[in-house]
């Protein structure tokens, strides 16, 4: 398994798409690596992606739906994604419980998993953990580890998880309510009352569900269109 990564490595430096049996492999990777570190690393990895310059779209892609990246002509991947799988891996590898499980991957056929399976796991994880930083944020406001800027960008995350056909882009206004506006230019707007995070709607702002504990917001309601 090592010198196969060694190999991958090399080859990958030098091709500009990847076949799926070699993305699988990257996948399969992370998802080790990711269920070797505690809940709570999982968290600052997470939060140091939110607290990047990586759009939204492409780390909700990274981060949960690993199976929904886009292939070519010839159904091979972009050395893009599988550069996000290592980018991953490379940051994971900083943990000392990485490092003690990295030796302990088996050989696998990856012709039995698939990568929705693989990405159903990875959302096991990554889900989970977005859920906790926001809700961390809703119960110690006065201390939190985000920008107001990247709190929406972290709305954004957990809103998409629930829904990841939604590829979202995150604008603040005057009022610092988090606006969403996905690729059909309906827009979700998410204010802060003092029980958490809600979606507010109509000229009056009346909150609907909140985040964290109602249910999943409603997107087929008639939307606001920009």
């Amino acid at each position: 398994m090592k010198l196969y990564r060694v190999l991958m490595v090399l080859v990958l430096g030098n091709v500009l798409a990847v076949t799926e049996i070699d993305y699988k492999m990257e996948v399969y990777t992370t998802n080790h690596m990711l269920g070797s570190i505690e809940p709570g690393e999982v968290d600052e990895l997470v939060q140091s992606f939110i607290c990047s310059f990586i759009a939204i779209p492409p780390l909700a892609l990274l981060l949960f739906a690993p199976e929904s990246a886009p292939t070519d002509a010839n159904e091979e991947y972009s050395l893009d994604v599988v550069e996000g799988e290592q980018t991953i891996q490379l940051r994971i590898s900083d943990y000392d419980a990485a490092r003690q499980n990295a030796g302990e991957m088996v050989d696998i056929n990856l012709d039995n998993i698939t990568l929705s399976d693989m990405g159903g796991t990875r959302r096991n994880i990554t889900e989970a953990s977005v859920r906790r930083l926001l809700e961390e944020v809703e119960s110690d406001p006065e201390n939190v580890p985000f920008s107001t800027h990247e709190i929406c960008r972290l709305i954004a995350l957990f809103v998409t998880a629930k829904d990841l056909t939604k590829r979202f882009t995150v604008v603040l206004d005057s009022r610092r309510d988090c606006h969403l506006t996905d690729e059909s230019h309906c827009v979700y707007r998410y204010r802060k009352f003092s029980e958490g995070y809600y979606e507010v709607s109509g000229i009056n702002n009346r909150p609907g569900a909140k985040l964290t504990n109602g249910p999943r917001p409603p997107y087929n309601k008639c939307c606001t269109i920009t």
